[in-house]
């Protein structure tokens, strides 16, 4: 029976190496599974941070799409307003010289119709004058010329 304990301590040495195999799967599995429960966290951890800055980056950018929508609106209305205050005073610039320009043509036309009167009224006068002198002077050669009869 020099068999047995030799058998014995095969089959000890296979339990003790089995036990350890046993043993180092274990703890393989355990340390396995919390490395990948953290790897799960740590990538489902970044995923959420990720969406989080997506998020904020699709609200930054269409609150910034609203500030310069806004910014361009109320430039636009700016120039509009500074547009009709140039019309607005173009319109009074053009009305002042239209109306000094009618003043000084309806002073000139009056000047111009009073002289022309005057004109009119001084010929009319030195016509009726001259056919005064000569009425006057051939009815004086008529008078003359019947005296001697």
């Amino acid at each position: 029976m020099l068999i047995e304990p030799v058998l014995e301590s095969i089959n000890a040495f296979g339990h003790s190496v089995a036990g350890s195999v046993s043993l180092l799967l274990t703890l393989n599995h355990l340390v396995a599974s919390k490395i990948v429960l953290a790897a799960s966290l740590l990538l489902s951890s970044l995923h959420s941070a990720a969406s989080a800055l997506a998020q904020a980056v699709v609200i930054l950018l269409e609150d910034f799409g609203l500030f310069l929508a806004e910014t361009f609106e109320s430039a636009v209305s700016l120039c509009e307003v500074v547009f009709a205050f140039l019309d607005s005073v173009l319109d009074g610039v053009v009305g002042v010289f239209s109306g000094v320009r009618s003043a000084f043509s309806a002073v000139f036309l009056g000047v111009t119709r009073a002289v022309l009167g005057l004109c009119d009224g001084a010929v009319f006068l030195y016509e009726s004058t001259k056919d005064f002198f000569c009425l006057l002077g051939q009815s004086v050669l008529l008078l003359i010329n019947l005296v001697p009869r």
